[in-house]
Formats: structure tokens, sequence, C-alpha cells
């Protein structure tokens, strides 16, 4: 058999019990208040993308192209600066599911268990959740804003393709005359 790291399981004493219950309370805190953290940088992103998207729009059809690329760059230099900052959060709580996994392996009956029916969270997550939708659906929503920023970014580059300026409107109706 082989050797694992892991020293043998034996009887918890009451103090031991208590720590390890407020570790795992306090892990399970953290990783809510990380949650709150990574969703509210998605709706910052989000409302940072409408808000710019809304001002360039309206004022597309402005002479002042340079001004307009730059703020249409905004969102996407937001977008990825949050877009990272949430990979990190995710990573966090990944290492802490890992360590409440390693806990509930070590003190918890049944740790091979993976039917979804040995004791803990994490094996039940993990079961439960085994083709991660949460983490796919999240993933494709931050690409789908990084694409909506491209477009606000290349809908801006190509105004004068997309939206004619007044006087052109103008000249066509009058020479259909």
């Amino acid at each position: 058999m082989a050797q694992t790291n892991e020293p043998e399981k034996i009887r918890l004493e009451d103090k031991q019990e208590e720590y390890l219950k407020l570790e795992v309370g306090k892990l399970n805190n953290e990783v809510g208040k990380l949650l709150d953290e990574a969703n509210s940088r998605e709706k910052y992103s989000i409302t940072i993308i409408t808000g710019v998207a809304g001002w360039v729009l309206a004022n597309i059809r402005d002479e002042e192209f340079q001004l307009l690329i730059a703020i249409s760059f905004i969102p996407f230099i937001s977008t990825l600066v949050y877009g990272i900052s949430v990979l990190f959060i995710y990573d966090n709580i990944k290492w802490i599911g890992e360590y409440l996994l390693k806990i509930e392996n070590y003190y918890l009956e049944n740790p091979s268990e993976l039917d979804g029916k040995g004791w803990g969270w994490e094996k039940y997550y993990n079961f439960k959740n085994s083709n991660k939708r949460f983490v796919k659906t999240t993933k494709f929503l931050w690409v789908l804003q990084i694409v909506l920023c491209l477009t606000l970014f290349v809908v801006v580059y190509k105004k004068d393709s997309i939206f004619p300026k007044k006087s052109e409107l103008q000249q066509t109706k009058c020479c259909k005359k």
C-alpha cells in the first residue's frame, strides 16, 4: 500500500473538535466573502461596459474620433483587470476547498467514497458539480463581456461606415428628390 503524507486518524479531543469546527466555519465565511467580492466585480464590469457604451453611442457622431477610441477602450481594460482579479479570487476559493477536502478526508468516515455518499461538503459538492456548470457559465460571461468591449471598440473604429454623418444623410435625401 502506498504511503501518504497524511497522519493516521486519531480520536479528537474536545478542544481539537471545537477548533476544527471554528476553522471550517471561518473558511466557509471566507468563501462567502470571496464569492460576494467576485460577484460585485462582475457587476462593476458590466456597469462600466453599459455606462461607457451608452455615452459612446450617444456621442458617436462627434468629430473627436481619438477621444471616442480612447473612451471605448476603457471597458476592455477594466473588464480585463476585474476578470484577472476574479480569476485569482476563484483560485483562492479552490485552495480553500482543497484544504477543506483534506480536513474532511482526515476527520470524517469513508473519505474515499466518490459517489456523493461520503461525509463532507467538498465531497458532496465535487460529486454533484462534476460538470462545473457554475464555473463554465461564469467563464462564458466573462468572455462575453470581453467580446462586448471589443465590439464597442470596433463600432467606434468603424463609425463612419456604420453611422453616416448627418450632412451626408441630408445630401442623399436632397439628391433623391
